[in-house]
């Protein structure tokens, strides 16, 4: 009797072991048998739903324009949840008021998930924001002709992560399969403004959240700064919340690139999942999340 239950397990254990091998290396096959051009053409089909596209000079993912998280704004809230995604952040709100309504330039950089990255997003009120309002008030993402030219540049302990120049209502970088916390990345930033009414107003926005004007520069009607750390203060109870949030980005950092050690790059790493594991790559994929949303 005893015989036939140990025989049974073993020959579970083995089918089990037998398919995941072959599932392994007919997902290895499968993308080493793609050309570069169908493996970029696969992961923008991939990340496309998710708001995201690949940038292959710099072999990270960052958001797309139309990207549907467009339609949510921002508000505080959505930090305030963040460590419940397990997005460990600092963050930098820049608000000021231009042209009757009061804009907000929000920025963060640190652990998603699984990414290392960073964000730039630009979002205004209907109408002139009283200051004890902003935390609860739900700001609507720029439009396409409200867009601004945006470079960023992230560096993980002064190495260079990448550089991003686009014009845009919200600049990302996420590098997968990279740990790292907040205080370890630094971030550069140019934001190029139509006017010097927005610029200066803008400029005045950095000093009031701290920023030290000698990491502020300006020249036509665009300004150039670097994000100081430390940008957010939190309660004992979001520290020890971050703190649990960052062992498991830490373990699950070490365990995609464990799975995926047969490959090397993130565009390859996440195609990879996608043959092998396609519930594991569709749960990456979600670098950004925004509360009470599901994709």
């Amino acid at each position: 009797m005893y015989e036939y239950i140990y025989g049974t397990i073993l020959a579970v254990i083995s089918i089990g072991i037998g398919i995941h091998l072959w599932r392994k290396r007919s997902s290895l096959r499968r993308l080493h048998g793609m050309s570069v051009c169908e493996k970029n053409e696969l992961i923008d089909t991939l990340t496309e739903p998710f708001g995201y596209r690949y940038v292959p000079e710099w072999d990270v993912f960052s958001s797309r324009v139309d990207a549907w998280q467009k339609q949510f704004g921002y508000g505080a809230i959505y930090d305030w949840a963040a460590s419940y995604f397990n997005m460990v952040l600092e963050t930098l709100p820049v608000y000021f008021d231009y042209d009757g309504r009061t804009w907000l330039i929000q920025i963060w950089k640190g652990q998603y998930g699984i990414c290392t990255g960073c964000e730039v997003g630009i979002y205004h009120a209907d109408r002139i924001v009283a200051e004890k309002e902003r935390e609860i008030t739900i700001f609507h993402a720029a439009d396409e002709t409200e867009m601004l030219p945006i470079s960023t540049e992230l560096r993980w302990e002064g190495t260079l992560v990448a550089f991003r120049r686009e014009r845009h209502w919200w600049l990302t970088i996420f590098d997968v399969g990279t740990f790292s916390q907040p205080e370890q990345l630094s971030l550069k930033i140019s934001i190029r403004f139509p006017d010097p009414e927005m610029q200066d107003a803008f400029y005045r926005g950095l000093l009031e959240q701290g920023v030290d004007w000698n990491d502020i520069y300006t020249r036509f009607c665009t300004v150039y700064f670097s994000v100081p750390d430390g940008t957010v203060t939190l309660s004992r109870w979001k520290r020890m919340q971050s703190a649990l949030a960052q062992r498991m980005n830490r373990f699950n950092c070490k365990l995609f690139n464990f799975v995926t050690r047969s490959c090397t790059g993130s565009r390859d790493r996440v195609l990879y999942l996608h043959f092998y594991f396609p519930f594991a790559c569709r749960h990456i994929l979600r670098f950004r999340h925004v509360p009470g949303k599901r994709r």
